[in-house]
């Protein structure tokens, strides 16, 4: 899921161009950010647990932090889904979890 939202959240121009390693397509820190946002917006929309994205094998061992963080502060990287246009602003009535796109225009 975590690399769907990569996809996601590229451009439709960039799509693509997009490789199997997503950083020689262009990503950096930003757009890791957001697909990270992405999956745990996915996972929210389909019921799934935290985990099933945010497994113990992932992240770099980041993954409760992670969930944590979504959890508990709001995460991060939304601010850039609702800048793509994705969602409105964390903390509006529909705001962040809530997507109004689910692909980057």
């Amino acid at each position: 899921m975590h690399e769907a939202g990569h996809i996601a959240v590229t451009t439709t121009e960039q799509r693509i161009l997009l490789q199997s390693n997503v950083r020689t397509s262009g990503h950096g820190p930003a757009e890791e950010m957001a697909a990270i946002a992405w999956s745990w917006a996915a996972l929210k929309h389909l019921n799934l647990p935290p985990e099933f994205v945010f497994h113990s094998e992932g992240y770099k061992g980041s993954s409760e932090a992670y969930i944590s963080a979504f959890s508990t502060a709001g995460g991060f990287g939304h601010p850039l889904l609702s800048w793509y246009g994705m969602c409105e602003p964390a903390g509006t009535q529909t705001g962040y979890p809530q997507m109004k796109l689910w692909l980057r225009p």
